[in-house]
């Protein structure tokens, strides 16, 4: 592909042709379409992903207009996966993207996960996340180079203060630290969250592509499999997280985190 007479020519000149080839051939599997999911879409499209598979069985309702940039008014009613595949097309009529209005967990959402090169969890569930998790963990052992990207995003109020607000993004692929072996509860205030805003959305899906980018072109010297941006602190916190030994989807050596930031 002639890079220098498409809508990408910039992108190009700052990761070259090569790297602009490998965005294009990967395949991403959006698992939820909502505040995160349809944001992230957005956004690697424009970066030079081209080949999508979407998923989610929702419809756009009156309250998710405000937590997305993916949606509006005149959606509302619509499935979730439509409004997303036609903001894609609109951008790019060559962009590939199939749609599934099915639940993370039915069969049929797991023959299509094979397929992926990059599996994303932009859902609100921890059955959901633990589903991809175990699917991703088998297809890295039956040799896959597979990678999931898992987003999450939110605020955090008690007693009329907020406590915590901001976004993360963390990052399972071979070799690496799986889902479980991070926080994925409400009491460590991760991944999940009571108060949905757009613009700690849209931060989720940045700090998911800077460590995507990062992980298929290789640049960087820092490495991280987990970002956090803390709004109330100001800062950005990144993590190597390493797997526990006895995990049974990584099972990497036990050894310290090494953080940065």
């Amino acid at each position: 592909m002639d890079f220098t007479r498409t809508r990408l020519m910039k992108q190009a000149r700052l990761f070259g042709r090569e790297a602009m080839e490998i965005l294009a051939s990967e395949r991403m599997f959006i698992a939820g379409c909502g505040r995160n999911g349809s944001a992230f879409a957005i956004l690697s499209a424009y970066s030079g992903f081209m080949d999508f598979v979407l998923a989610d069985p929702d419809s756009v309702e009156p309250r998710n207009l405000n937590a997305s940039i993916g949606f509006s008014g005149k959606d509302i009613g619509r499935r979730k996966v439509d409004v997303v595949r036609e903001r894609l097309l609109s951008l790019d009529p060559s962009i590939t993207c199939e749609t599934l209005a099915l639940r993370i967990q039915d069969d049929r959402v797991r023959k299509t996960l094979a397929s992926a090169d990059i599996v994303v969890d932009a859902t609100d569930s921890i059955p959901a996340k633990k589903f991809l998790n175990a699917v991703v963990a088998e297809n890295i052992r039956k040799g896959k180079d597979q990678k999931l990207l898992s987003l999450g995003s939110g605020a955090y109020a008690e007693d009329g203060g907020i406590l915590q607000m901001g976004a993360q993004a963390v990052l399972f692929e071979k070799g690496g630290a799986c889902l479980l072996c991070g926080p994925l509860n409400r009491e460590e205030r991760t991944n999940l969250s009571d108060v949905s805003l757009v613009v700690v959305n849209v931060l989720a899906s940045l700090l998911g592509l800077q460590l995507l980018l990062s992980s298929l072109l290789g640049y960087g010297d820092r490495p991280c499999n987990f970002l956090l941006y803390d709004c109330l602190g100001h800062r950005v916190v990144g993590l190597q997280r390493v797997g526990r030994k006895d995990c049974e989807y990584c099972g990497l050596p036990q050894t310290k985190e090494k953080i940065h930031g």
